[in-house]
């Protein structure tokens, strides 16, 4: 039977009883207290190393939480997600894709899109055969400035420019 919300009986007052007969209070002679100072924050954690640029676009994908759901994630890798507007970075050098990447995501994102789509290219043609652009997207859109706008990334499926293309879920505006 189960005692919870009854007064305690008379062996739990003498348990007691016997239990703070033993008590004393502490002394705080040795405790300065400096309330001009403000409390202590704890140190933030990051939520993610970031990814160097030599690694791999799958390997940066790859190394990411995830952050939409199941579901919204698998349709999102799959094109399933209509694609409400797409940016076109063939030919620019890297600084003017960064800039023209930032002004897409944050006027998709204060436009209400949700799923965009941002062409690369594959950088068949770089020395090391490996897109300047394509390797740094990720990393463009997973750090600050971006990652505010940024709910998730995921490669274009063939039919949206395969690996030479990426989806990028925009956040809700709040």
């Amino acid at each position: 039977m189960s005692t919870k919300g009854l007064p305690p009986g008379d062996n739990e007052n003498s348990i007691w009883d016997m239990f703070i007969q033993n008590i004393k209070p502490i002394k705080n002679d040795d405790v300065q207290i400096d309330k001009k100072a403000p409390p202590k924050k704890p140190p933030k954690s990051k939520k993610q190393s970031t990814p160097s640029p030599s690694s791999t676009v799958s390997n940066s994908v790859d190394k990411q939480a995830p952050k939409l759901d199941g579901r919204c994630k698998t349709k999102l890798e799959k094109g399933k997600i209509p694609v409400e507007a797409v940016l076109d970075l063939h030919g620019m050098t890297k600084n003017d894709a960064f800039d023209a990447l930032a002004r897409f995501i944050t006027s998709g994102f204060h436009s209400q899109k949700r799923c965009i789509l941002v062409i690369t290219g594959k950088g068949s043609r770089s020395s090391d055969g490996v897109g300047v652009l394509k390797s740094q997207l990720p990393t463009w859109i997973t750090t600050p400035p971006l990652d505010h706008y940024v709910l998730d990334h995921a490669p274009a499926v063939q039919k949206h420019g395969g690996g030479g293309a990426f989806y990028i879920y925009l956040r809700r505006q709040k």
